[in-house]
């Protein structure tokens, strides 16, 4: 996915929001490990240099500046321009065609230059806040983190995307209105009407006058003003601003899926440094591999594909009796109360039957038990950006707001149907039978075949925890 530009991302994802076995893809990438650490890592960092910023402005208005705040800001800017670095690598020359690259570089400027200020202050308790850059370095850094936040939480790409199409739908209205207002300054200005003794008063009385137009006598001049300027535009700006919003709702998943896909070129690179997975690490599988904690699900055993588990040996260890997607499945299913009706259903096929208390007593003090660890390892996985959660609890992060599309049929030839493949030389590959679309640096190959080969009734789920009641 290196190199992709903006129309072929824009494509891609058009074809991906319809794919459920891409969207499983995308979100089993960037619920790897390593990404999820970075992911995580750069939410920090954000969360850090805004508390930061406030913090040390604070100190800096009552000059009482230490070296905690400016440092942790220094430490912020390190990570963002390690991210920045990363993006380089990865999109090589179309890094300087991007904007919001540039964006995050002044950022990471002003940044600098705060904590430059602050350091100073230390030294020089007397010297003068810099209070304008103080508040546009806030300003670039909250939008930073709201525009992180798009391309990982659904709703914040809804939002951030609409407001995006509203402002370029707003382009030219502002225009046309900023040049009808200008008109009016003017004839205001000449005429001598209310305070427009000169031209900058005038100015200053008509914008006011949009938000608090109430005049004393009026004539066909003020009922000119108040008919073109406070009815007609505001209105129009309503019924811009609703359609705006209305093709927004529309196209958020597909902006979603587009910011995910510019994330993931993003950590292509990553690839060729780290050649060897940190699941390789006994522990680190054995914690990826850790069930979901659940008292309940709404799952019916009888049903499809669960109708396939005939034994509490198939239960406990799918992975050894079905293919990766049905076995994902049983494990996203398993909760107390399954764990009970499958230790039920081997004992009555032992000689004597039922369940005895004290082997209740044991499931009901394991599941206490693997509950308390799975707790200890989402706490560890807090203070470590994440390295230590479950792949399950990743996963789950990931998805937050992503719909998924789980079918109740399921049959054998569905079991097979979803087999996509990201990989890491830059190109997405799903099996002719859903979904085919090859990304390369240089473009997608045959996307209109891509968009109606893209099979949208996929059975396979984003997130199989989503199926269960009383999750942690």
């Amino acid at each position: 996915m290196v190199g992709l530009d903006d129309p072929i991302t824009r494509k891609l994802a058009i074809v991906i929001k319809d794919c459920e076995g891409a969207k499983v893809k995308i979100v089993d990438i960037l619920s790897g490990r390593l990404y999820f650490s970075l992911v995580a890592l750069e939410l920090y960092a954000n969360v850090n240099a805004i508390i930061a910023l406030v913090m040390g402005s604070e100190q800096v208005r009552n000059g009482t500046v230490t070296r905690v705040f400016p440092s942790l800001l220094v430490l912020s800017s390190t990570v963002f321009l390690l991210r920045e670095a990363l993006q380089i690598t990865s999109v090589g020359i179309d890094y300087i065609g991007d904007v919001w690259s540039w964006y995050e570089i002044v950022c990471i400027t002003f940044l600098l230059m705060t904590a430059h200020h602050m350091f100073n202050q230390i030294d020089d308790p007397e010297l003068e806040p810099k209070i304008i850059l103080l508040s546009f370095t806030g300003f670039l850094i909250v939008v930073q983190a709201i525009f992180y936040l798009r391309s990982t939480v659904l709703p914040f790409a809804r939002f951030v995307g609409g407001l995006l199409i509203i402002a370029r739908a707003l382009l030219p209205f502002l225009i046309v209105s900023l040049m009808l207002i200008a008109a009016f300054i003017y004839i205001y200005w000449m005429t001598g009407k209310g305070s427009c003794d000169t031209l900058l008063t005038c100015t200053q009385t008509m914008l006011s006058n949009i938000f608090n137009f109430v005049p004393v006598d009026v004539d066909i001049l003020d009922f000119l003003f108040c008919l073109v300027i406070i009815i007609v535009l505001l209105n129009v700006v309503i019924a811009i601003v609703s359609e705006a919003w209305t093709k927004a709702a529309l196209r958020s998943t597909e902006l979603f899926w587009k910011y995910r896909l510019e994330k993931v070129g993003e950590f292509q690179f990553l690839n060729k440094i780290f050649i060897s997975d940190s699941s390789d690490f006994a522990l680190l599988r054995e914690i990826d591999n850790f069930d979901k904690i659940s008292y309940s699900t709404s799952i019916i055993w009888s049903n499809p594909p669960y109708n396939d588990v005939v034994n509490k040996s198939q239960y406990d260890k799918p992975e050894d009796y079905f293919d990766s997607n049905v076995a994902r499945k049983i494990r996203g299913a398993k909760s107390l109360q399954s764990d009970l009706y499958w230790s039920k259903i081997e004992a009555r096929s032992n000689p004597g039957g039922g369940l005895e208390i004290s082997k209740i007593i044991l499931i009901i003090v394991w599941w206490l038990c693997k509950c308390v660890l799975y707790i200890a390892l989402v706490s560890l996985g807090m203070i470590t950006g994440g390295f230590f959660f479950p792949k399950n609890f990743r996963s789950a992060l990931m998805s937050i707001g992503i719909r998924t599309n789980e079918n109740d049929d399921f049959s054998e030839s569905s079991q097979t149907r979803v087999h996509p493949t990201i990989n890491s030389t830059s190109s997405i590959e799903i099996s002719k039978k859903e979904c085919i679309a090859g990304v390369h640096s240089n473009g997608i190959r045959d996307i209109s075949s891509v968009t109606q080969t893209c099979d949208s009734d996929d059975d396979s789920d984003l997130n199989p925890d989503s199926n269960s009641d009383g999750s942690l």
